[in-house]
């Protein structure tokens, strides 16, 4: 048979008229995805279409279209485009407030739960293309349907669902929903919010694809009891509202979900040992793991070998004390980094090469520089390393930002709130508090000492001997001589870690009374920074005993017990960091031209930058430089004919970190008789 629909459907033009049955839902023809016979593909006069036969898939008219080689064109969406697609009724678009846009298509109000416009999402096409949503600049991802909270509280569940079409189709079909616009909007501060936790019932839907399993895994990391439910066939409700007209057909999958009882905690559970098989299957992670229960030597000299490598030459440590950052963010308490170079020196490259080591989902970078990035990313950190670059582009002193990370730093939670502008009220205050772990950052300056103090700091070395180093292998690269290695076995390393401990890490240090020991012993004045670099160092040494824990025993309360190795390795990614630390960010060139000051002042010689400058054998240009850099230790006074004169009167204290024998060889003074007397 024909239709009028074949005169203008390049579809129906492609397939087998004998077997096109006109239905009140569309056409029943054959499949134009698998080159179907019999008329088992529902094709809708929006010519999207769904294969009940071997595809068991819906198609929009974009895929039909591209997979016959038809040209598509995106249409602006209207609203009776939008309610023919996906079945909904003028009762559906005016509960919500739908409104058509003829240039920016369907517009979609968000309202949180007092009912207060938060922004609008925009909805331009209907199928997958570029450009298909946009927001409106002043938009809020609250819970799409916030405005119901009142009749879900009443009816005391609901089913949480991906995006709008599906918060509609749920309501539709008389279940209480709320939607979630987008897997990175979710918020754990959302079941204080709706109560999720007070309601008799919470159920989320599983749509089968990698976006959706991150998204339970999130909600039931916070909200284990609630019960997944997913269709054996529809990918989403939505799907369903389409497809399915009786509406028992909806109230009893979530009654069949509920006997499955198949909670969000479960399934977690049961995600994590899928993704650790697979991991253990794959060869080059069995050859890491046998080489780290051989020989933890030859396991890390793997790591350095690896951090070649992917592309980085000369003096790895920053790296290494960069993963060591990184990974302490399995640590209650983690300890925190700053990489201190001259712009193109290299210290965001250590910083990005440390990155590639981990798996994408372990770590979040956020510029510092933009206020909107630290109020408007509200991304859950409160398992992850946040990587906040230059923070020299954050205002110090009282700033909020830099009184953000500073609390991160010292508490675990990014405390920020600014003032917007707010169409309603004017202006309003909004509030971003995030939990937060290790905190890794980079700079050209010493930061104030209300930040310098909660972290290390560590200069990257900018010699001549590294940057001949870096020029070779680049050299090499562009010759076609050297192709960087992505360290693919070490990304599967560190997600079995955080599958084999999806908690915080708990590490007993048996023998740090005898590195304080050894650290007051070498010392006639101890810096008050100790007081918290020390346990940065207990920090790092935990993480690297995480780090090499297939090697490391459990005591009696299952804590991993760190070994004198586990310094060692620390002791030589970190003492760089621990000593400039002490010296409060000076370099090691910057403490040799501090120390040729006072050298030169001692002979009696009245020391100006061009004396300075031929002493050491330095370009005037650096000197200059490096002087303005030091004008907390040089005293610069005026000497004949208008020339500078330069004066050190006091160095900056250093302490090296105690080698491994002298730890060994420290000896303990019992002082538990003399705690908490008064001196």
């Amino acid at each position: 048979m024909t239709t009028d629909k074949q005169l203008t459907s390049p579809i129906l033009s492609r397939v087998n008229t004998i077997n096109i049955k006109t239905t009140k839902e569309g056409y029943r023809i054959p499949c134009p995805i698998h080159d179907g016979e019999d008329s088992n593909f529902l094709l809708r006069e929006d010519e999207s279409g769904y294969c009940f036969s071997s595809c068991s898939k819906w198609f929009s008219k974009k895929d039909i279209y591209e997979h016959l080689g038809i040209d598509y064109l995106a249409e602006i969406l209207t609203l009776d485009k939008f309610k023919e697609a996906f079945n909904f009724t003028d009762d559906d678009i005016k509960k919500f407030g739908l409104t058509e846009n003829k240039e920016k298509g369907i517009v979609q109000p968000y309202h949180d739960i007092n009912n207060e416009f938060q922004g609008a999402k925009y909805r331009v096409h209907l199928d997958n293309v570029s450009g298909k949503f946009f927001t409106t600049k002043d938009f809020n991802p609250v819970l799409y349907g916030s405005q119901f909270i009142d009749d879900i509280r009443k009816l005391n569940y609901v089913l949480l669902v991906e995006g709008e079409t599906d918060t509609i189709s749920a309501w539709r079909r008389g279940i209480p929903a709320l939607g979630i616009s987008g897997t990175s909007n979710w918020k754990d501060s959302f079941i204080e919010l709706y109560g999720l936790d007070k309601l008799r019932e919470v159920y989320v839907w599983y749509e089968k694809d990698e976006a959706s399993k991150k998204l339970i895994e999130k909600i039931g990391a916070v909200l284990p009891n609630a019960i997944v439910v997913q269709h054996e066939k529809h990918k989403d409700i939505s799907e369903m509202n389409k497809l399915i007209e009786d509406t028992e057909e909806f109230q009893d999958l979530l009654i069949a979900a509920q006997k499955k009882n198949e909670t969000a905690g479960d399934f977690n559970f049961n995600a994590r040992n899928e993704r650790h098989l697979e991991i253990l299957e794959d060869k080059n992670y069995q050859d890491l793991i046998n080489l780290a229960k051989k020989k933890e030597k030859d396991f890390n000299q793997k790591l350095i070998e690896d951090i070649g490598n992917s592309g980085f030459a000369g003096d790895v440590a920053p790296v290494l004390a960069a993963i060591l950052s990184i990974n302490s963010k399995k640590l209650s308490k983690s300890f925190h980094i700053q990489f201190l170079a001259p712009s193109g020196a290299g210290k965001s490259f250590s910083v990005d090469t440390a990155i590639k080591f981990f798996p994408e989902d372990h770590i979040h970078i956020i510029e510092a520089s933009t206020p909107g990035a630290w109020i408007y990313d509200e991304t859950d950190i409160s398992n992850k390393a946040l990587y906040v670059k230059e923070l020299d582009s954050v205002p110090q002193g009282d700033s909020t930002i830099a009184s953000a990370v500073r609390n991160g730093m010292s508490e675990g939670v990014l405390r920020y709130s600014t003032t917007v502008d707010d169409k309603i009220k004017g202006r309003k205050i909004l509030h971003n508090h995030r939990k937060c772990k290790s905190i890794v950052t980079t700079g050209i300056k010493t930061p104030e000492i209300q930040t310098s103090t909660r972290l290390l700091l560590m200069d990257v070395d900018y010699s001549t001997d590294q940057i001949k180093l870096s020029m070779d292998m680049k050299s090499r690269f562009h010759a076609g001589l050297f192709a960087p290695e992505n360290p693919e076995v070490w990304k599967l390393y560190f997600e079995a870690l955080e599958i084999k401990f999806p908690k915080d890490i708990e590490v007993s240090i048996p023998f740090s009374p005898k590195i304080s020991a050894a650290i007051k012993n070498d010392a006639d004045y101890l810096d008050e920074r100790w007081n918290r670099d020390y346990d940065s160092l207990a920090a790092a040494i935990e993480s690297s005993a995480i780090l090499h824990y297939l090697n490391r025993e459990t005591d009696d309360k299952g804590k991993l017990i760190a070994t004198l190795d586990d310094y060692d390795f620390v002791r030589n990614a970190l003492w760089r960091s621990f000593q400039m630390s002490q010296k409060q960010g000076i370099t090691d060139t910057q403490q040799e031209i501090l120390e040729a000051i006072q050298k030169l002042e001692k002979d009696g010689i009245l020391v100006t930058q061009k004396k300075l400058s031929d002493h050491m054998k330095k370009k005037p240009s650096y000197i200059s430089k490096e002087v303005k850099r030091l004008k907390k230790w040089i005293e610069v006074s005026k000497g004949e004919k208008t020339t500078n004169i330069l004066s050190v009167e006091v160095l900056p204290d250093s302490i090296q970190l105690p080698t491994v024998k002298e730890v060994k060889k420290a000896k303990v003074i019992d002082q538990s008789a003399t705690r908490g007397e008064v001196i």
